[in-house]
């Protein structure tokens, strides 16, 4: 049995089979019942790059979306610098 949990499971039989080829200090278990699965973590990372300067006219607005990624999955938050530009 393979379960797939979010990014990538294996079954412990998997794990046994594949021996130390994995980094398991990436790993986490998780028991569901009588099963023993692996679940791997994975650092966050920005899937879609910003701009490190946007330039917009006066009266004018800009979007700006950020995608990030990982597992567990990341929180965002935006903050306004304090160096007096608008």
């Amino acid at each position: 049995m393979i379960r797939i949990i979010l990014l990538w499971v294996l079954h412990r039989s998997a794990v046994a089979f594949l021996g130390n080829t994995l980094p398991l200090h990436l790993f986490a278990v998780e028991k569901n019942a009588t099963n023993y699965d692996i679940v791997r973590r994975v650092p966050p990372y920005f899937s879609y790059k910003l701009e490190r300067i946007y330039r917009v006219g006066a009266g004018g607005s800009v979007n700006l979306t950020c995608v990030a990624v990982g597992f567990p999955m990341p929180r965002v938050f935006w903050k306004k610098s304090d160096d007096g530009e608008p």
